[in-house]
């Protein structure tokens, strides 16, 4: 082999480690941003774990719980079809919208509306 010969193999060789080096790059930048989400998703799991919500005792309270949990004002707003504003501004979760924002939620419609589940 000439000397010209052995000079373009290793160019080329060089090209393709640099080529398989910036996709390892890539796929590992990809991998720690992957792994970033999960804990960040683990940790909101354990933050909305910690609330009990049987500490919010009223109907006005019981709005507090939702608004507590990271997350569940944009939850709930995106599945109800309203911004996370209107959310925001509700003093207690209204009758039209208790059922679905329970079943969101997880969290009972005799908590999140005491004043009209009450047992009297």
């Amino acid at each position: 082999m000439s000397h010209a010969t052995v000079m373009q193999q290793l160019t080329l060789l060089r090209r393709q480690l640099r080529q398989s080096l910036r996709t390892i790059d890539v796929t590992m930048r990809m991998v720690l941003a992957d792994k970033r989400m999960h804990e960040a998703r683990e940790r909101r799991k354990r933050h909305n774990g910690d609330i009990d919500f049987g500490l919010y005792p009223d109907g006005a309270d019981g709005i507090k719980a939702i608004k507590d949990v990271v997350g569940m004002k944009s939850r709930l707003a995106k599945h109800l079809g309203i911004s996370r504003q209107a959310v925001t501004h509700w003093k207690k979760v209204p009758l039209n919208r208790l059922d679905e924002v329970a079943a969101i939620s997880g969290i009972p419609r005799e908590r999140l509306r005491p004043d009209i589940f009450s047992r009297k």
